[in-house]
């Protein structure tokens, strides 16, 4: 409960002035409790946004790659495509010569496919472990948020409590005043 000890003692109870003070200093507690949280709740905020920029920023590397590994498919297919009208156009050529030239074309086409899958595997690898890392902090983010949420409530609760025993204190210290001055003058 409430520690009433700090009150300096008064004719029958409490001195209002002191009451006032103690539920005004218990308010500016409150206020900097909530305050504090709020910073916390905006940091965490804070990192959640820069995970965001930074999964967006990656997974626009991962589109421009996946866009040259098409291109370089299609220059692929275009070559692929030159060489079998080089072939067809010169049929009296040495058939040793065609089939060198083939096969060089399919060597750099090949060379450039693994070269292009490769890098395209490498983003996606990086995607998918950054996707996975940012979840998994979207997670921690989301439990702190709970977990501070929960704290928020409980001291938001107990302070109410404590308010409404402060105000059921007041009233009585007040009507025990009111019922002094009534006796004194009954006296007389």
């Amino acid at each position: 409960m409430t520690d009433f000890s700090k009150f300096r003692s008064a004719l029958s109870g409490f001195n209002r002035s002191d009451v006032a003070n103690y539920i005004e200093a218990l308010s500016a507690e409150h206020q900097k409790q909530l305050k504090a949280e709020k910073e916390e709740r905006e940091a965490i905020l804070e990192q959640l946004n820069a995970v965001r920029r930074t999964l967006d920023e990656e997974t626009k590397r991962a589109e421009a790659l996946e866009q040259e590994l098409a291109a370089s498919k299609t220059a692929l297919e275009e070559t692929q495509k030159m060489l079998e009208e080089a072939l067809s156009m010169e049929p009296d050529a040495p058939q040793e010569d065609y089939h060198s030239l083939e096969l060089e074309a399919y060597r750099r086409a090949e060379a450039m496919e693994r070269s292009t899958c490769e890098r395209a595997a490498k983003v996606r690898q990086q995607l998918g472990d950054l996707v996975e890392e940012t979840a998994g902090r979207y997670e921690q983010v989301g439990q702190d948020i709970k977990s501070l949420s929960e704290d928020l409530g409980s001291n938001l609760q107990r302070l109410q409590e404590a308010l409404s025993e402060l105000d059921a204190v007041f009233d009585d210290t007040t009507d025990r005043f009111d019922h002094l001055d009534t006796e004194g003058e009954t006296e007389e």
